[in-house]
């Protein structure tokens, strides 16, 4: 049987019959029927609309010496350029007698996935070979005149704009649809039906029907919406399906563009064979704040909105990096107990740990019921939720020595000695011990090269105290070569003290210390006297 066949292939199917008619012993071909294709022609206009009845002429004859059995006419569509025939329909016929001619005129309907453009219409006799017939060289024609395919343009064109379903359902219950249209046409559609099902895949071409509702017609440019509740049939198997909707299945609606009138949803429909339970978070809250190694307090309510009991299972706990997080970083688990229908499982003001894991910063508290995927449900898109209002992980109590300032002269000697000065403060939230504040001279503010000034004691500092003064006076060893340094003042420089913070500890000057080398002395001889005459090897005075 021809199956949307180009003209190339009609060609190897002429050469296939007149070898078969040279090997058609000669007695065989003088008792046999044989059927021609006289003529065949497309629309007297020459022209068809897609969607649009199409009437063909053709005229068959049986050349042969016998009558032929009943036979099927194919017509198709062929392309005027390369490209796939499309079928138009086949005709039944009754037998032959021969050299009787018989004019036919059936009509089809020019299929929506005609493109616009040059067609030629097509006919072949007896496509699937059922008939004995003496040569199969004259069993196809093609129409001389071609007939042009144009798209309707001045109709409505209903499209498929969404379809929702519940998310589960159980074989013979029922299953709620919401579907939305649209009618993107110039023209105010008529009324229409609306097929509903379930679809294997999202990309399927064809789903269960599982029933049809009415929908009124849709004014040019909008979209209306049809709902409805369908039996889940005995004909659907436990499984995972995809909510499904054809508009105007039937074609009663003429329209620009058939092709848009399927829509199937992204969203899964789970049909289970017996009811099942279905667990989701249904509140969560935590401490607004806390520290880091201290304890987070957590509500969580675990509702069961099924309708089958649910057993116990794990309630994992954690802490999320945004409130629409997919994961989160685990701090617990809990157990729930076994949830009838209509119940909910709380834990109220629970105690979490919060190890150094955690650094200090913003987080959302997150659950997830059923952790462990122990629990069949009829959803499992809603186990996770994420607290709405965050949490603020702040850094544990703690000492935190701060280097804020330091300064001295603009210019020094070697070997002399100068006046430094800084301040310091207690940033953390604990009472600092005493602690030793040393003076350097440094090349850079990262201390790459340093040479000690020389060290303070300075007593403890209360928590959060304020900017406090720190000094000395020190000699420039002979040590330290000449050049421009910048004082540097590095608190607790032993790191004898813990704290929370160490990366704050050391401070350089923003102006430099500009350091030379000491005046050196110049002797210079001045009233050197002595006697006018003297005896040679004698002594003299001066």
């Amino acid at each position: 049987m021809l199956n949307s066949t180009a003209l190339p292939h009609r060609v190897a199917w002429l050469v296939v019959g007149v070898l078969v008619s040279l090997v058609v012993p000669a007695a065989r071909a003088a008792t046999s029927a044989d059927l021609q294709a006289s003529s065949i022609s497309g629309p007297a206009s020459g022209a068809a609309l897609v969607g649009d009845p199409m009437p063909v002429t053709a005229s068959i004859r049986n050349g042969g010496q016998t009558s032929s059995a009943a036979f099927q006419v194919e017509f198709e569509l062929v392309p005027s350029t390369p490209g796939r025939a499309l079928v138009l329909g086949l005709v039944q016929e009754a037998g032959l007698a021969k050299f009787v001619t018989r004019t036919i005129t059936p009509s089809f309907t020019v299929p929506v996935t005609a493109a616009a453009g040059s067609y030629t219409v097509s006919m072949s006799i007896d496509p699937s070979r059922l008939v004995t017939d003496s040569s199969r060289a004259n069993n196809i024609r093609s129409a001389t005149t071609a007939t042009t395919v144009s798209t309707p343009t001045n109709f409505p064109d209903l499209s498929s704009a969404s379809v929702t379903a519940a998310a589960s359902a159980v074989l013979g219950g029922q299953l709620g649809f919401t579907a939305g249209v649209a009618n993107t046409g110039p023209v105010t559609s008529p009324a229409f039906t609306v097929d509903f099902g379930l679809a294997l895949t999202t990309t399927a071409s064809a789903f269960n029907v599982l029933g049809s509702r009415a929908s009124l017609g849709v004014a040019a440019g909008s979209t209306g919406s049809v709902s409805g509740s369908f039996a889940v049939t005995s004909g659907v198997s436990p499984g995972i399906y995809y909510a499904a909707i054809w508009l105007d299945p039937a074609n009663g609606v003429r329209e620009t563009n058939e092709t848009n009138n399927l829509r199937i949803s992204s969203q899964p429909t789970r049909i289970s064979s017996a009811p099942l339970p279905d667990l989701a978070v249904t509140a969560l809250s935590a401490s607004v704040s806390t520290t880091v190694g201290g304890h987070l307090l957590v509500d969580v309510s675990v509702s069961n909105t099924g309708q089958a009991t649910a057993v116990p299972c794990r309630i994992d706990i954690g802490l999320a990096a945004s409130s629409n997080a997919a994961t989160f970083q685990l701090l617990g688990s809990r157990t729930s107990t076994g949830l009838a229908p209509s119940t909910t499982f709380t834990l109220s003001a629970e105690s979490l740990a919060l190890t150094s894991a955690f650094p200090p910063g913003i987080y959302f508290v997150a659950a997830r019921v059923d952790a462990l995927g122990t629990v069949v449900e009829s959803d499992e898109s809603n186990n996770l939720r994420i607290a709405a209002a965050p949490t603020q992980l702040t850094p544990p109590p703690s000492i935190d020595l701060v280097s804020l300032s330091a300064s001295g002269p603009s210019t020094a000697t070697i070997t002399s000695t100068i006046a430094v000065t800084g301040t310091v403060r207690n940033a953390g939230t604990l009472p600092g011990p005493a602690f030793d504040a040393l003076f350097v001279l440094t090349t850079d503010v990262t201390f790459t090269t340093v040479f000690n000034l020389g060290t303070v004691h300075r007593n403890g500092l209360p928590a959060g105290s304020p900017a406090t003064s720190v000094g000395g006076s020190f000699t420039v060893t002979s040590g330290v070569p000449p050049g421009s340094y910048k004082i540097g003042l590095v608190v607790d420089p032993s790191k004898l003290i813990a704290e929370g913070d160490e990366s704050n500890n050391q401070v350089t000057s923003g102006a430099t210390v500009a350091l030379s080398l000491p005046p050196l002395p110049d002797l210079v001889p001045s009233g050197v006297t002595g006697p006018t005459t003297a005896v040679a090897g004698g002594a003299i005075s001066v």
